[in-house]
């Protein structure tokens, strides 16, 4: 005698397509509102403190507080800049131009920590 599965048990196939069809705006529309998110909020307040950075230092006369205000903005631009890339394409342009070695690279390079990066990348991950 065949049993067969019960009714409750059996799931209708679900088409790929569809499913990425109705993703995809889905997600587009969240990159968007990421991206705005971060412009909106965290970017202006980079700037914000940025400008104060640049204010106390322009106001201060001892070199040594001056040079740690120096680092301070430079630490700062480096984060703005970071975060407009992020918000532009929600990962850096130079992986779409460059690929992920040259990525991975440009990030180590801000590192305060040395390193080195070795990679080897077939295909598309490579340079594109």
């Amino acid at each position: 005698m065949a049993t067969s599965c019960p009714a409750t048990t059996w799931v209708a196939p679900i088409s790929t397509m569809a499913v990425v069809s109705r993703a995809t705006p889905s997600a587009t529309a969240a990159r968007h509102q990421l991206a705005r998110d971060l412009h909106d909020g965290a970017q202006q307040r980079l700037v914000t403190l940025l400008l104060g950075l640049q204010l106390a230092r322009d106001q201060t006369v001892a070199s040594e507080d001056r040079a740690l205000l120096d680092d301070a903005i430079e630490q700062a631009c480096a984060a703005l800049d970071e975060l407009r890339e992020l918000a532009a394409g929600i990962h850096p342009p130079i992986l779409t131009a460059l690929g992920l070695p040259a990525a991975v690279k440009a990030l180590a390079a801000r590192s305060a920590l040395p390193g080195t990066i070795s990679a080897a990348t077939p295909g598309r991950l490579g340079h594109c």
